[in-house]
């Protein structure tokens, strides 16, 4: 399990209490260390890195595997689309970035507005919340599941940038009145509604009251004249 995907258990106080953690090298301890420090931010860097990476790999010339084993391992990699070319990589990574700065200035209840306008999920914490928005703006909304028409569908990537929006869809099912219907709907390529950009989209943070107090001491006006 990649350590962005996990989560601080209540129970732990100390990055101490963690068990084997003494076992691990010092540059395994130095990631844990700074994961614990923020589990969010680590998450957010690590996905960073992770299209950094995607995209200078999409820049680099390929290598054929010399090896049975290495071999094996590049059929089974997940890699882009070969019909998605690095510029178009590196475009995607550029506007994932401004759409990330976007969504990650504006409030939850803004976020949920967006979200609510496009008719996608409202669930999960504010990074739950920008990271939805960013891919349904970059890719398309998820649409509900065209088989019991209840769930709304959810995707799972093969790579982190370059999949074009397409990847693994899967529905969870829903409810319907008080009985919740499981469904099992699997696919590999969805039509994705566009975007629908709303007012929320361009909050501004009001500007911080007055106090009332100058630290620059009484006004002219109020001076004393001397004779």
């Amino acid at each position: 399990r990649h350590l962005e995907c996990c989560s601080k258990k209540p129970a732990l106080s100390d990055i101490d209490e963690i068990s084997g953690l003494q076992l691990l090298k010092s540059d395994d301890y130095a990631r844990v260390a700074t994961w614990w420090e923020s589990p969010q931010a680590y998450a957010k860097k690590r996905k960073a890195e992770v299209i950094a990476e995607a995209v200078a790999e999409a820049h680099s010339p390929c290598t054929a595997p010399v090896t049975p084993k290495a071999a094996k391992a590049a059929k089974n990699a997940a890699t882009p689309d070969k019909g998605v070319s690095a510029e178009m990589i590196k475009d995607e990574a550029a506007k994932r970035e401004e759409h990330v700065d976007t969504f990650s200035r504006l409030p939850i209840a803004s976020l949920k507005s967006c979200l609510r306008e496009n008719q996608q999920l409202l669930s999960g914490n504010k990074g739950d919340l920008v990271e939805r928005c960013v891919d349904s703006k970059l890719y398309g909304n998820l649409p509900r599941c065209s088989k019991c028409g209840i769930g709304r569908l959810k995707v799972t990537y093969s790579v982190p940038i370059g999949h074009g929006g397409q990847g693994f869809f899967s529905c969870p099912g829903g409810y319907d009145d008080d009985a919740y219907v499981r469904c099992g709907y699997r696919s590999t390529r969805e039509m994705r509604p566009p975007w629908v950009v709303t007012e929320h989209e361009a909050y501004t943070k009001p500007a911080r009251k007055s106090t009332g107090t100058s630290s620059a001491g009484p006004s002219s006006s109020g001076a004393l004249l001397v004779d």
